[in-house]
């Protein structure tokens, strides 16, 4: 079974969700490989991260 991941990708500039491949971690919005990033790992401030988890629940990315 597939694992998919939570991340912000450098690519995209959002929170998003990576599946894992056999060269890294996936982008399901750009498709870029190995870009995902974890919110510890960003340096910005609190009311940036807000707007950022927001656009991981917007409605167009739904199935």
């Amino acid at each position: 079974m597939l694992v998919a991941k939570d991340g912000y990708c450098l690519n995209c500039e959002r929170m998003t969700y990576f599946v894992p491949t056999e060269e890294g971690y996936e982008c399901q919005s750009c498709l870029g490989i190995n870009t995902m990033r974890g919110m510890k790992d960003m340096e910005m401030d609190s009311e940036t991260k807000l707007d950022t988890l927001k656009d991981l629940y917007l409605p167009e990315d739904e199935f």
